[in-house]
């Protein structure tokens, strides 16, 4: 099957027009808002043939813009400037110049723009992984282009609908958006939507493995791709094209259309792609038998892997090139390709592994913390810390240990490298459920602490405050002995009123008898309103949920208030809890003093380690919008 791959070029969905037509058009503009708007179309032509001019371009709109203080133009060219770090695979710029466009879009109340950056952001959070982050910033734009009619950006939202479902292996709905961008695109005459709808229709029937229904698509895209001097799109649906003939089993026309991509690539000079050309042409090579142009192009393609830093790519590439030397007796090489493989496999799991390793050990300084209660018998606790510490050390023991099994078997069992995606697999599972185990035994634990304070400790001190009650009223004491007496009653009554507080945080009643909107509305009631004023919706939970993510919820919320209590010298706060189909979603806002979000991973407080690693284990998501003086907003989504 054929996946779904490659940068779509939202930028380059302007209605085709020669490069002489849109020079001209520069030229002949008189008012600041014609050369911007001449500009933005020259800049989208060049983007297909030359980024790097369509950069310089942007540079120039810029100078423009601020020179007249127009911010239209501004956040044009801070989209473009996005563009640009797109199309070279630099992600994190992406995100900077999409928020600047979007924000700068905002002041300047031009929602067309605005639009555009919301979908640029949606690109980011696309080729990034997080797909339902994409979904929802491509929904928002769709929103905004609805309601301003926006044609060409409908489309271009129908587009960026359609790739993320297909990406998402929904093609049912990928194929009805891509139609309605496609239809779009001949209605406005938009050769470059027309061209990248095509093209991601073709991706979708090949992925169901309809691979001539894919090329009968692609032929007709790349009349129009050719016509309208699109590289880009070109080297995309020559690319699906070859994909296509290799799994037809055409391996000579494949080899044709994949050498017609290289060219393109090297003169975009991308060397990331160039080597999954070297690739692709190495498994054609390799399947027609011709091991030493396998090995010869597999060769470049481990090189460009290697200088671009993409391990992925040669986690893919090490074991065909193994295969090939294998198949020529090359023996020796063969082992060594082997080996590198095995090395990269290793560095892959140790970056995982450790990231394991830190949240765990962040969950246990937290576990470790939160349970350090004053009335607490002191050995008792540090025993039960000891065996929670050593269970921890037992479970990455363990993960380590099934990592040293697995790279015992792929030395030797050359034969059996296919299996990696089933061990991995496995190990990804292993620590699941290591993490999930971690979870429980913590909540098993803050309900057995607060069942021994409230049953133990609690009566205690309830029997106690009874017998003094008692007996002061008994006793004939004089006034300075009654002031002392009633000191003490006081101080057991505070004690006790402390350790109901401490009970009831641990395990709140109202989450395990009525589920987590209830234990959150139960929360929120008990903090102070004249220091803040706290506000709470909920949709759609009208049933439980699982016992798991209630908790994890619970705390997050928890741990969330209590930081804007401290920190955030905020007034009010807004706490939404939403359950639909794809999951639950949790979002906080407050007004209070923001923070700088540069500076988060630099925090050495563990309330947002705990707040990431607890949502982690649950697959989840946290996304964090603030800014000095602004405010912050924080979006938890858990999947179902």
């Amino acid at each position: 099957m054929i996946l779904i791959s490659g940068i779509l070029l939202y930028s380059s969905l302007a209605a085709g027009q020669s490069l002489d037509s849109l020079n001209h058009e520069l030229q002949q503009a008189r008012t600041v808002n014609a050369k911007i708007h001449a500009y933005e179309d020259l800049i989208r032509y060049y983007q297909s043939v030359d980024p790097q001019k369509a950069f310089d371009m942007a540079k120039a709109l810029m100078a423009l813009s601020q020179k007249n203080n127009n911010a239209e133009g501004k956040a044009i060219a801070y989209y473009n400037y996005g563009i640009y770090w797109l199309l070279q695979g630099q992600y994190d710029s992406v995100k900077h110049y999409a928020a600047l466009t979007g924000k700068t879009a905002t002041s300047g109340k031009v929602e067309r723009v605005h639009a555009m950056g919301i979908n640029l952001m949606a690109i980011y959070f696309w080729n990034t992984g997080k797909l339902d982050s994409s979904l929802r910033y491509h929904l928002s734009a769709l929103r905004i282009r609805e309601k301003n009619r926006d044609t060409n950006g409908l489309g271009i939202s129908y587009l960026g609908l359609g790739s993320l479902y297909a990406t998402l292996q929904k093609t049912k709905d990928a194929e009805e958006y891509l139609i309605k961008g496609w239809k779009i695109g001949e209605k406005t005459k938009n050769d470059k939507l027309i061209i990248n709808c095509m093209h991601m229709l073709a991706n979708v029937y090949a992925s169901r493995e309809q691979y001539s229904k894919a090329l009968q698509v692609d032929e007709k895209a790349i009349k129009v791709a050719l016509k309208a001097n699109d590289k880009r799109g070109v080297s995309q649906i020559y690319s699906n094209m070859a994909n296509c003939y290799t799994e037809l089993g055409q391996y000579d026309k494949s080899i044709i259309y994949h050498y017609k991509v290289l060219e393109i690539d090297k003169f975009f000079k991308d060397d990331r792609q160039i080597a999954d050309t070297y690739f692709n042409l190495a498994t054609c090579y390799q399947k027609t038998g011709n091991n030493q142009k396998a090995i010869d192009l597999a060769s470049q393609a481990v090189a460009l892997f290697k200088k671009t830093g993409y391990k992925e790519g040669l986690n893919y590439t090490l074991p065909l090139l193994s295969r090939s030397y294998e198949d020529t007796g090359n023996y020796r090489q063969a082992l060594k390709a082997q080996q590198d493989y095995v090395q990269v496999q290793k560095e892959i799991f140790n970056e995982t592994s450790d990231k394991t390793i830190s949240d765990l050990k962040t969950q246990y300084e937290t576990e470790k913390k939160e349970q350090q209660i004053k009335s607490l018998n002191q050995k008792n606790l540090i025993q039960q810390l000891q065996i929670r510490q050593k269970n921890i050390s037992l479970i990455i023991a363990g993960i380590l240990l099934i990592f040293i099994i697995s790279i015992a078997y792929f030395i030797y069992n050359r034969r059996k490298l296919k299996a990696r995606a089933v061990l991995q697999e496995a190990i990804n599972k292993e620590q699941e459920m290591a993490a999930r185990g971690i979870l429980d035994a913590e909540e098993r634990e803050r309900r057995r602490i607060a069942g021994d304070l409230h049953d133990g400790v609690g009566q205690m001190l309830s029997a106690a405050l009874m017998n003094l009650n008692s007996l002061f009223q008994k006793l004939g004491l004089n006034t300075e002995e009654r002031y002392k007496a009633e000191q003490s009653l006081a101080l057991v009554t505070e004690s006790y009123d402390e350790m109901r507080s401490i009970s009831h945080q641990m395990m709140p009643n109202a989450l395990i008898k009525a589920g987590l909107a209830s234990a959150v509305k139960e929360f929120i009631n008990k903090i102070d309103k004249d220091k803040i004023r706290v506000s709470l919706e909920t949709i759609g939970l009208n049933g439980r949920l699982d016992e798991q993510v209630e908790t994890v919820l619970f705390r997050v919320i928890q741990e969330t208030v209590n930081n804007v209590i401290k920190h955030a010298e905020a007034d009010k706060l807004h706490i939404q809890l939403l359950k639909d189909e794809e999951g639950v979603t949790v979002t906080i806002e407050d007004n209070g003093k923001g923070f700088d979000k540069s500076k988060i991973k630099s925090k050495t407080g563990i309330g947002l380690s705990n707040i990431y690693s607890r949502v982690g284990f649950l697959k989840g998501t946290v996304d964090i919008d603030t800014a000095p003086g602004k405010g912050t907003l924080i979006n938890i989504f858990v999947p179902a």
